[in-house]
């Protein structure tokens, strides 16, 4: 047995209170939650049900990317789109709740030439964000896999998007063969 704290959409809110020492929360009678000596510890599936959560990958390569300055990367498939708050066509994530995300993104790029720099940077809401830049005399001379994370709080309807920058090289692309292509974003906490 234990203490528990009802939600009941009849009945409003009901206490059963015992001496087990263990609290279960719920919603129309089921359990949600329980807290007990070990602490407390969440049904299977109830906390991250309807989080917001997207992995997007590269289906077709994107080619063109200018030397010298920031191109937006569209990656036009996703592994999962819970909430449907990435768009496939333009590589926008729009957060469809407020919160904390974590996001993530690795690159793998080619190009002719050697690069003097190469980064990848988050935008939010149009601006630049977050960014990771490696700089050199002689980068790579046919390419390499960059990689970014960060944090990054969100309200609702802000968007995130990938970009990348790289100085010198021509012929830059990011290739859809490579299983390095990913910008995915998850809700871990909600305001």
């Amino acid at each position: 047995m234990a203490s528990r704290i009802n939600a009941d959409s009849s009945n409003g809110l009901q206490l059963v209170s015992d001496s087990s020492g263990e609290v279960q929360i719920q919603s129309n009678g089921v359990t949600v939650a329980t807290i007990n000596s070990s602490g407390l510890s969440m049904n299977s599936g109830t906390l991250a049900t309807n989080a917001p959560t997207f992995d997007a990958k590269q289906n077709t390569s994107q080619t063109g990317i200018a030397a010298a300055t920031w191109t937006k990367v569209i990656l036009n498939g996703t592994n999962w789109n819970i909430g449907s708050g990435y768009d496939t066509s333009t590589g926008t994530f729009t957060a469809p709740q407020s919160g904390y995300y974590q996001v993530n993104a690795t690159l793998y790029l080619t190009w002719s030439g050697s690069g003097s720099a190469v980064g990848i940077g988050f935008y939010k809401n149009g601006s630049l964000h977050r960014l990771n830049v490696w700089s050199g005399s002689a980068i790579l001379v046919t390419g390499g896999v960059w990689d970014l994370s960060s944090m990054v709080s969100l309200s609702e309807n802000d968007t995130l998007e990938l970009y990348v920058y790289i100085g010198t090289a021509t012929n830059t692309s990011i290739t859809a063969t490579s299983p390095h292509q990913s910008f995915n974003a998850t809700l871990v906490k909600a305001e």
